[in-house]
């Protein structure tokens, strides 16, 4: 499924208001981003689910006579809604640091409408590619939704999809490579999902040696 990567066959420029200066706090400013931007790609009911229905996993390709108690509590606290927020929170801080100045203009596409139908695609796409895998045809899909959607939020999304104001923005959250690419939905997804794996085998200082396949 390519509808990530569809967003560069579909969508011409468009312009959004410009956002005016904040008189929010930085943290309160980074809380709202970081609000939008788990709004915009929602992961966190997924690893709950992953949970419910496995009390191993996320660890259940390690044998399980190798899998500490305190790991497996650690992974399954930090692959779950609240997890994901706090990495995300981690992350945004990072941006915003790095790129003061795109916070408040990045936070206002978004919150405009942007995270709300990038979300609702996202959330079709999934279901097509429940009954689908291979959704013949993407492009469809993001104009049926872009076509439900009101006038702000449909141009806050082609605003953040296609401006160059938000490049930065479209790389941060992973939709865009660093060197102009737009990933594709399969691309898209798995690279989080890895970072996320990775940074919870760190944070809960999982051996690499013990990461394979459980026997038997």
């Amino acid at each position: 499924m390519r509808l990530v990567g569809a967003l560069t066959g579909v969508f011409a420029m468009s312009q959004v208001a410009a956002a005016q200066p904040s008189a929010l706090s930085d943290d309160t400013r980074i809380d709202r981003l970081t609000d939008e931007i788990v709004k915009m790609i929602p992961l966190g009911p997924e690893l709950d689910a992953l949970a419910a229905a496995d009390p191993r996993w996320p660890l259940q390709s390690i044998a399980p006579e190798d899998v500490k108690p305190e790991w497996l509590s650690c992974a399954r606290e930090s692959l779950s809604t609240r997890g994901y927020r706090e990495y995300r929170r981690a992350e945004t801080a990072e941006y915003a640091n790095e790129y003061p100045d795109r916070v408040d203009s990045d936070l206002a596409v978004l919150s405009a409408g942007a995270a709300e139908v990038f979300a609702e695609l996202a959330r079709q796409g999934i279901e097509a590619g429940k009954k689908n895998q291979d959704v013949s045809d993407p492009k469809a899909l993001v104009l049926e939704v872009l076509r439900k959607s009101d006038p702000q939020r449909r141009n806050a999304f082609i605003a953040f999809a296609s401006g160059e104001e938000h490049t930065l923005l479209r790389r941060f959250v992973g939709v865009e490579s660093t060197h102009g690419k737009v990933q594709s939905g399969q691309t898209f997804g798995d690279g989080l999902v890895q970072r996320l794996m990775e940074a919870t085998m760190k944070r809960c200082r999982i051996p690499d040696s013990l990461r394979r396949p459980a026997q038997g």
